[in-house]
């Protein structure tokens, strides 16, 4: 279980860094646009977890030096492009499998490897993985198997019980 270090809302200065961040790491406007009048609260955690919520919702949280990621309850995903996946993939995604090229449905949006990908479940639509992109989409699409997603923040992981449990 992680342990909270420290937790405090960010100064305007601050706030001010962490969306040139943002904004430098996914080269979007768009993503985790953070108004100005917004509370934004740092929460720090053991094992150099940082935690960013936004108006109190968990918005993105980063591994020490790694990249930011997206919650899946985070108000920023549609900004992402999406895989569905099949029932059948569900039990597995939601337990940190990674997803395989056999459990995809549809892909939609262009993404490149490396990019960040929301895991969509394919009855409701919703939210349960949030990945890094092992392939292009243009690859993934014609790919028939094997593992083309890496499996980053899932629900039931670490991250999601702390606001979930």
């Amino acid at each position: 279980m992680l342990k909270i270090k420290s937790r405090y809302y960010l100064k305007s200065s601050e706030k001010k860094k962490l969306r040139e961040k943002i904004v430098h790491h996914f080269k979007s406007e768009e993503i985790f646009s953070i108004p100005k009048k917004r509370n934004i609260e740092k929460i720090t955690l053991d094992e150099g977890v940082e935690i960013f919520l936004i108006e109190n919702n968990p918005e993105f949280f980063k591994i020490g030096d790694e990249n930011f990621v997206p919650f899946l309850t985070s108000s920023q995903l549609e900004a992402f492009p999406k895989v569905i996946v099949d029932m059948g993939a569900i039990p597995h995604v939601s337990r940190g499998a990674d997803i395989m090229r056999p459990g995809i449905t549809e892909i939609d949006g262009k993404f490149d490897k490396g990019d960040l990908i929301v895991i969509l479940d394919e009855k409701f639509k919703k939210p349960i993985a949030v990945g890094r992109s092992l392939l292009n989409s243009e690859e993934i699409k014609v790919s028939e198997k094997g593992r083309v997603i890496e499996n980053i923040h899932y629900v039931s992981d670490k991250f999601w019980r702390i606001f979930h449990s």
